[in-house]
């Protein structure tokens, strides 16, 4: 349902540190995106490890947020996109009260430091008050992280509207 989740759409008009292109279809940010290819891109690699399965040339860093007074997203609903789910057949099952979403992200930190990145789905109603939330984080951080695949689920509350998936970091060093 997430639009541009590898982050392949980007945009070389608005750029970040580093020559780093905007991240496209994603609200909030401007986000930026580092590359798993620097030796094509110009734009440089910080995640240590071989590339997850099927990686393209970018990827989201929570750290290039030049609007932002930390210059990171550090908190959920800074970087997002918003996925409706008041019509049909998905809106039927919530009803029903048997809505659920099934996270997954590949991550990895900044060289190798303990910095741990989060995926979040927060379930909104109509009048997009906060219902809960379901949320991976990654699950390695520190000297040996490398990218690794983190995943979960949750139960989508009654009377959600709206799922709004948010990318940040909790910063820890440096």
């Amino acid at each position: 349902l997430v639009v541009n989740p590898g982050f392949e759409s980007t945009d070389f008009i608005t750029t970040g540190d580093y020559g780093a292109p905007s991240i496209l279809d994603w609200s909030g940010g401007p986000g930026f995106a580092y590359s798993h290819n620097p030796d094509v891109t110009s734009v440089p690699d910080y995640a240590d490890g071989a590339d997850p399965p099927g990686a393209g040339n970018w990827y989201f860093t929570a750290n290039n947020n030049p609007g932002s007074a930390t210059g990171d997203f550090r908190e959920p609903g800074l970087f997002y996109q918003d996925i409706d789910v008041s019509t049909g057949p998905t809106a039927a099952a919530i009803a029903a009260g048997k809505g659920r979403v099934n996270l997954s992200a590949w991550m990895s930190s900044y060289l190798n430091d303990t910095d741990v990145g989060h995926v979040r789905v927060s379930y909104l109603d109509a009048t997009n008050a906060i219902l809960g939330f379901a949320q991976v984080d990654d699950s390695d951080p520190g000297p040996e992280n490398v990218w690794n695949l983190n995943s979960g689920s949750g139960a989508i509350p009654v009377g959600t509207t709206t799922l709004r998936t948010s990318l940040f970091a909790t910063r820890t060093a440096g």
